[in-house]
Parts: C-alpha cells; sequence; structure tokens
C-alpha cells in the first residue's frame, strides 16, 4: 500500500510494538509529504505482479497482497490452493486504508463458476470480508474488483488470507473468589465466540 509514496530505493524501517493490539500505524514517510496509514499484519506482504496475460499470481495461505486497481474495470485475480473442511477468510481492506477503492471479492472454481461474493463485511465495515468452505481439495481464484468499474493509482488494496481460527474469549463475573480451607468453589465462565 503506497500509491502515495514515491517509487525510490529509499527503504526505511518501521518500527511495531509486537505485543501491542494495533491494526494499523501511520507511517510519515521522509520523501513524501503527509502519511500513509500500514496496516499491521502477522506475516510479509506480497507486491501484487503486474501481469500482461490472464495468468494468476499465485499466494500461499497465509499471506498478504498489496495491490491497486490501477485501471477502470479492472479485475485482479490471485490463485491459492486449498483443502475440504479447512475454511478459508479472505479480507480485502481498502476503505480502511483511506483508498476510495469499493472492493468486491469472488471465489472462483476451475470451471469459473462463482462460489461466493462479498461486497461490504457487515454494514459497520466497508471492506470485504468472507469465510470460503472449499467443497473439494483444490485450486481456487481469488478475484477483487471495484464495485463500480472504477480505478486508477489511489484504488490500493490490501488482501490478506489465512486459515480460519476459533476466535473466543473467557470472561468471569469477579476478579477474586473466598474458597474455604478443605471446600471447592464452582467458578462461572462465560465463553464468547
Amino acid at each position: 500500500i503506497g500509491w502515495n509514496i514515491p517509487t525510490s530505493d529509499e527503504v526505511q524501517t518501521v518500527d511495531v510494538d509486537s505485543e501491542a493490539e494495533q491494526a494499523y500505524i501511520d507511517f510519515a514517510p521522509t520523501s513524501a509529504a503527509g502519511y500513509a496509514r500500514l496496516p499491521v499484519v502477522p506475516y510479509a506482504v506480497i507486491v501484487e505482479e503486474q501481469n500482461t496475460d490472464d495468468s494468476q499470481q499465485a499466494i500461499a495461505i497465509p499471506s498478504a497482497v498489496s495491490g491497486t486497481l490501477s485501471a477502470n474495470k479492472e479485475v485482479d485475480s490471485y490463485r491459492f490452493r486449498a483443502m475440504k473442511g479447512k475454511k478459508v477468510v479472505l479480507h480485502a481492506q481498502s476503505r480502511g486504508l483511506s483508498s476510495p477503492a469499493d472492493v468486491v471479492l469472488e471465489v472462483v472454481n476451475a470451471a469459473g463458476e462463482v462460489l461466493q461474493e462479498n461486497d461490504d463485511a457487515s454494514r459497520d465495515e466497508r471492506d470485504s470480508r468472507l469465510t470460503f468452505a472449499p467443497p473439494s481439495d483444490g485450486e481456487f481464484e481469488v478475484r477483487i474488483r471495484d464495485l463500480h468499474g472504477r480505478g486508477g493509482i489511489r484504488f490500493a488494496y490490501l488482501l490478506t488470507i489465512e486459515l480460519e481460527t476459533p476466535r473466543f474469549q473467557l470472561s468471569i463475573a469477579a476478579g477474586e473468589f473466598a474458597v474455604e480451607a478443605g471446600k471447592t468453589v464452582e467458578i462461572p465462565v462465560t465463553v464468547t465466540r
């Protein structure tokens, strides 16, 4: 992600607190005015390849791809392998990164059939997110496009692909409990998924 950062050989290191639960950092490059909002992801980010043919860039699970819908009606495609029984979460951030793109995600099988599609993850989250349950082992394609067919240098996105992991939170009603010597106490635990 960096439509507003000039192309150069300049490299800047950004320190991120690995213990902090931050989703983004605001980074001000020395070679450009303003700042860039950078998402924090737990793995390296791959840069979209500019293919001149209809081939799809192969990506692994988990990974993240930084790309741009640089022309009107452009559709970016990535190929990934998935296994039946292992759900895959695909998330395309654009609006959350201050990009004007209104991205749509499509998962397509080898026959070209659209198996799943998503525009907005929810009413409150304008970026695309879907959880894909592969019907069989094999290769699938994820396509990214703008809902309105727009494109340009500012139409950046970050595609994240990873296996679904159970997410839950445990909580208890009190911070401390009194236990009499030789007795037991039942502690109710609430599990939120």
